[in-house]
C-alpha cells in the first residue's frame, strides 16, 4: 500500500470512529434523560398516591442498559475498570453483556 493509500484508510477509520463515539454518546445521553423523566413520574405518583410502577420499572431497566454501555465504551475508548467504576461486592455488572457490547463496537468502528 501506498503513503497516500494509508492515509485515506486513517481516515475513513476515523470518519467512522467518530461517527460511531458520537452515536454511543447521544444514545447515553437519550438513556440518562429516559431515567431522569421516570424517576420524577415515578416520585411525583408517590407523593400524589397514584403509583405507576412503569415508571419504575423504565428507569431501573434504562439503569442498568446505561451502565452496562458506558463500561463498554469506556474499555473500547481504553479505559481500564478501575477508572470506570468501582461496584460494591455483590453489584458487578454483566461481563457477558459488556463483552458483546464490545465486540459489536469493534465489528462496526473496523469493519
Amino acid at each position: 500500500m501506498t503513503t497516500e493509500t494509508l492515509q485515506e484508510v486513517d481516515v475513513e477509520l476515523r470518519n467512522r470512529y467518530m461517527g460511531w463515539r458520537k452515536r454511543i454518546k447521544k444514545q447515553l445521553s437519550n438513556m440518562a434523560k429516559t431515567i431522569t423523566e421516570s424517576k420524577a413520574k415515578f416520585k411525583d405518583g408517590q407523593r400524589n398516591g397514584n403509583i405507576d410502577w412503569e415508571d419504575y420499572y423504565t428507569a431501573e431497566s434504562a439503569k442498568i442498559n446505561f451502565r452496562h454501555l458506558h463500561i463498554a465504551y469506556c474499555e473500547f475508548r481504553g479505559k481500564t475498570r478501575e477508572q470506570i467504576e468501582r461496584p460494591a461486592e455483590g453489584n458487578e455488572p454483566r461481563e457477558d453483556t459488556i463483552r458483546e457490547l464490545v465486540q459489536s463496537f469493534t465489528m462496526e468502528v473496523y469493519k
